[in-house]
């Protein structure tokens, strides 16, 4: 891991009331709000950031393909899918991790993130991000803002 992954991965787990931060030109922004609105809302407000990196609470495929398209460039996740792990490492993309699951729950508990289903089949970053966007607008109204 590197030292700008490192600093962000010990302030995400020493706060329980962040849910992400990620760093840009030396300075750190954390973001709160639960599962993959912030994150989403970091990508509807900036699209490409380019040359960050960024640590959240959990990374699962949907999560892992927001932080290529916003060009993270180091990710550190306290609970990563294993299919999220595979795609950041594919695409060249430093990732470290607290705990590795084999897929991301949805808050029942009782099966697959509602984000991780829509992306079945799907492999295209562009047909992705237009998954998730269409899920959050199903779940969250608002043209597909997540809750943050």
């Amino acid at each position: 891991m590197d030292d700008k992954t490192r600093v962000l991965a010990e302030m995400l787990e020493g706060d329980l009331s962040i849910s992400l931060l990620y760093t840009k030109d030396g300075h750190i922004y954390p973001l709160r709000g639960s599962g993959i609105g912030p994150l989403l809302n970091l990508y509807l407000a900036n699209g490409r950031i380019e040359d960050f990196y960024i640590a959240d609470k959990v990374v699962g495929r949907a999560a892992a393909y927001l932080m290529k398209a916003l060009g993270a460039k180091g990710v550190y996740a306290h609970l990563l899918a294993e299919p999220a792990r595979a795609y950041l490492k594919a695409n060249d993309i430093p990732v470290a991790y607290k705990i590795l699951t084999p897929y991301i729950e949805n808050r029942k508990k009782d099966g697959l993130c509602p984000f991780e289903a829509a992306l079945a089949g799907i492999e295209d970053e562009k047909e992705a991000i237009e998954a998730i966007k269409k899920k959050a607008a199903e779940l969250f109204g608002q043209g597909g803002k997540g809750k943050s």
